[in-house]
């Protein structure tokens, strides 16, 4: 008898705590209470994960859009006060919701916000982190308002952090350039969305192609010694006159236009062996330039150097170029040159540089046509020549330009296409020079509207150290997350 009193009072006691549960509580709720629910889970892009390995760059904050979601499953029925902790980590760390920060973490501060979450509701956070070395931090949620609430809720997950040398995660793409110079120095960077890369105005190499590509969803950036710095650059529209074959420039592209096969992403950098520049695409641009050029009264003023636009050419205070060549024809008693004079026109202005169009009247049968580029806080030029004839026969001399400089200014020819139509000469010397097309040599012609065209060359000018590029080795990479 004593036994069975002694058994029975413990099942007494359980059921009557039973009871008041019953009547007073939601079965869910009892769970709760009693420790036998766990009501809150966190999924990383829409798996249950234990740990989460993420790359992490020291340069930008590395985002994963809305890839942490946190679930109330609804078992106890009650809208829980959840609030965030990151455990073990050095760096920067944001936890954004929809249009709040619910946990950042930078350096020694802390910064948190409690998320509340209904019954069965959830919410995707969009999970930040630059860190400067790789580590495992752990991340918590839990309800702290009470014992019960803070075991059902408290989830958490390890993070894996991995430094990446990738600049910017959402930039999906990089090619990667790595010159290999015989001198260093400045190189002007021209790449057509056909994938051809010319520096200073010659083919260095080719890259696949990235026409397709907006304006906006490209980065370049230049590795000195291990650090990345971001480069300024423009893209600019380039098309083919059909009547001439000419190709010019046109104008900036709007930052959501898809870059064509002429169309040139355009950049300036300081290289050596050691430089390495990358080219970001797909991505979304976060940065915005401004540059130094500018234009009044036929001056052209780059930050490092005035520029004047003259009706036979362009000046600086060291270097003159005459643009407008000049041409002698047979059937005279004495040989005589004509020569036109032209007129500029401002094509662009972007933050790299801007391009101005040269072109003589063509009354004397020829014309010289110029596209001129000055460069933002630089004294480069670099200006694309395009002659062309309008009367057909021979040309007893035809000369394209000319040029003088103090010896302060490097003046450098390429003759690129010309010098597949025409027998093109040098005459002179770096200091002062002119270019002779051809003599005695018979020219097509065309119409005032449309004359011959017979190739193009380069003209570079500078008082700064031009790298020169022996070749261009380029590799492809993707990031994976």
């Amino acid at each position: 008898m004593n036994r069975k009193l002694k058994l029975g009072i413990p099942v007494g006691v359980a059921l009557a705590v039973f009871l008041v549960l019953l009547s007073q509580y939601p079965l869910g709720l009892q769970a709760l209470l009693t420790g036998g629910v766990h009501d809150v889970e966190l999924l990383w892009q829409g798996k249950q994960l234990r740990a989460v390995t993420l790359a992490v760059g020291n340069y930008t904050a590395f985002c994963y859009p809305q890839a942490l979601t946190v679930r109330n499953l609804g078992g106890a029925g009650l809208t829980y006060t959840l609030a965030f902790e990151l455990r073990g980590f050095e760096g920067y760390f944001e936890l954004r919701g929809l249009n709040e920060t619910l946990l950042l973490v930078s350096g020694n501060k802390t910064v948190a916000r409690a998320l509340a979450l209904a019954p069965g509701s959830s919410a995707s956070l969009t999970v930040c982190v630059k860190a400067g070395k790789a580590q495992v931090a752990r991340l918590v949620v839990a309800d702290k308002s009470s014992p019960e609430k803070e075991k059902a809720t408290r989830s958490e997950v390890l993070l894996d952090i991995r430094l990446t040398d990738w600049y910017d995660n959402t930039y999906p793409l990089r090619i990667e350039l790595s010159p290999t110079v015989a001198r260093e120095g400045y190189a002007i960077f021209e790449v057509t969305g056909g994938g051809e890369v010319y520096v200073n105005g010659k083919l260095a190499g080719r890259i696949p192609p990235i026409a397709g590509a907006s304006a906006s969803s490209i980065l370049v950036v230049e590795r000195v010694k291990g650090v990345d710095y971001p480069l300024v650059f423009q893209v600019e529209a380039w098309r083919v006159e059909e009547a001439t074959g000419v190709l010019k420039p046109v104008r900036l592209l709007e930052p959501s236009e898809a870059m064509g096969a002429n169309d040139r992403l355009v950049f300036v950098a300081y290289i050596s062996n050691t430089t390495l520049i990358h080219v970001y695409t797909g991505g979304t641009r976060r940065l915005n330039f401004t540059g130094l050029v500018s234009e009044s009264n036929s001056i052209i003023d780059t930050g490092a150097v005035k520029i004047e636009l003259a009706r036979w050419g362009f000046s600086s205070k060291s270097l003159t170029v005459n643009l407008t060549g000049s041409i002698a024809w047979p059937y005279q008693a004495e040989k005589e040159y004509y020569s036109d004079p032209g007129a500029w026109s401002r094509v662009l202005l972007g933050p790299v540089r801007g391009i101005w169009e040269y072109r003589t009247s063509g009354v004397s049968g020829y014309v010289s046509r110029a596209f001129m580029t000055a460069y933002s806080g630089s004294n480069i030029t670099l200006t694309y020549l395009w002659p062309g004839s309008i009367r057909a026969g021979i040309a007893l001399e035809w000369y394209l330009l000319s040029w003088a400089s103090n010896g302060t200014y490097t003046v450098e020819f390429t003759c690129a296409t010309l010098c597949q139509r025409l027998p093109v000469k040098l005459l002179g010397d770096a200091g002062r020079a002119t270019v002779l097309l051809c003599n005695n040599y018979y020219l097509s012609g065309g119409t005032a509207a449309t004359p011959a065209y017979y190739g193009s060359a380069v003209l570079t000018t500078t008082g700064s150290p031009l790298a020169q590029v022996k070749s261009l080795k380029v590799a492809v990479r993707n990031f994976a997350a």
